[in-house]
């Protein structure tokens, strides 16, 4: 689900509440990033994987959180979410990535620390 860039900082906070308190079965990645068409843009991306059934109770609320600018929930298999954005990284794209792990998501992120 795909929500402007000024509300990244709600989304975020959001995305740490929920996540504190989700069920097992929901894994969900938040992220800032840039459109294909270059606009800074903010994402949550839902994944939940218990009874069916249950689903729509966990779901909802994620989805009631904006309203989303675009994108959508629904049922997919695990294969689609596994390769759902790798038309953003061809075959052969020389890419750098590097992480920051955190424990946590606190108001004011540590300061990352560069070795020289």
């Amino acid at each position: 689900m795909i929500h402007p860039a000024d509300r990244a900082r709600e989304m975020l906070h959001f995305y740490r509440e929920t996540c504190a308190s989700a069920p097992d079965e929901l894994l969900m990645f938040a992220a800032l990033l840039s459109s294909p068409e270059g606009m800074p843009i903010a994402a949550l991306v839902p994944c939940y994987s218990g009874p069916g059934e249950q689903a729509d109770s966990v779901i909802d609320p994620v989805q009631a959180f904006g309203p989303p600018v675009g994108g959508g929930v629904g049922p997919m298999p695990y294969t689609a979410l596994q390769s759902m954005l790798d038309d953003g990284f061809p075959s052969g794209l020389q890419v750098y990535w590097t992480g920051y792990l955190l424990t946590g998501l606190p108001d004011k992120p540590p300061q990352r620390v560069v070795d020289t």
